[in-house]
């Protein structure tokens, strides 16, 4: 994707002596899309892009197959550093076809996750406006929002999760399309649970994996669409868990990137305003 320096000035002196012929100036086409036959080839050309740009803005909606089904909207920014993504998203699930209910913040770090309460719903003590998100056997409530938490984990960074998978992850599918004017290929990864349990990788890996076996799934598929420069714009995810009673939850969420390379300030607050420090 690279042009030498010679072919510019080279390139701007051949429009200029067209130009004075009298003929028009040639059309400037766009990139050509690449095309990627597997899940390591797409997982580096997008990699590479993404440490380049280091930063991204999203937007992502969803639903669930609780009872009663709801439904999650969130806007939020990812800054990706050398220890792993961090991810700040304001967020709100509500019952399917309501209002939206009043926005949590929640920020997904490397080494923990935190919640920052809609403002006024939780009474803590003066500057402490923080909680520290932690497994907790027995408690269902925390476990539904760990695996959301999980799946947030997923959008975040999807490249390294298909990296790490090895040849468990397969690209099965690949079309082009637009989306609201960009030409993009569509990739449907397909994992291979059964091949996926066998690999030796990031150990939070291995337990969403681990959780969609148990859930009864043989396979796991995500869409991916890329522009020409390998920029994910969209992600459209589907992940069952099963809770330690035997019941299913059903993720469906679809995530929309934008603003590439666009600096976004993803703070993290002072172990001061965290609840029990």
């Amino acid at each position: 994707m690279r042009r030498l320096a010679l072919a510019v000035p080279s390139a701007a002196l051949l429009v200029t002596l067209i130009g004075g012929c009298g003929q028009p100036a040639p059309t400037s086409k766009a990139p050509p899309l690449p095309h990627y036959t597997s899940v390591s080839q797409l997982a580096a050309a997008a990699g590479a892009q993404q440490r380049a740009d280091r930063f991204v803005k999203l937007h992502l909606t969803g639903v669930t197959t609780d009872n009663p089904p709801r439904s999650m909207t969130g806007d939020g920014e990812i800054s990706f550093d050398a220890a792993g993504p961090r991810m700040r998203i304001e967020q709100s699930i509500q019952p399917m076809d309501a209002a939206p209910s009043p926005a949590f913040t929640l920020l997904i770090l490397p080494n923990q996750v935190l919640l920052q309460p809609p403002p006024g719903t939780v009474v803590t003590s003066p500057g402490k406006s923080w909680f520290q998100i932690r497994q907790t056997p027995g408690n269902t409530t925390l476990a539904q929002f760990s695996q959301l938490v999980q799946s947030l984990r997923d959008s975040s960074d999807p490249i390294q999760t298909f990296a790490q998978l090895g040849d468990a992850a397969s690209a099965v599918t690949s079309g082009d399309e637009v989306l609201d004017g960009v030409p993009a290929v569509r990739y449907t990864v397909s994992l291979d649970l059964a091949k996926a349990t066998q690999q030796r990788a990031d150990p939070s890996v291995m337990h969403a994996v681990a959780d969609l076996v148990r859930a009864g799934r043989a396979a796991d598929d995500t869409t991916l669409w890329l522009d020409a420069r390998n920029r994910p714009l969209r992600m459209l995810l589907s992940r069952t868990i099963a809770s330690d009673t035997g019941a299913r939850t059903t993720y469906a969420v679809t995530v929309r990137y934008r603003d590439w390379g666009a600096p976004v300030d993803v703070p993290v607050p002072d172990p001061a305003q965290i609840v029990g420090n």
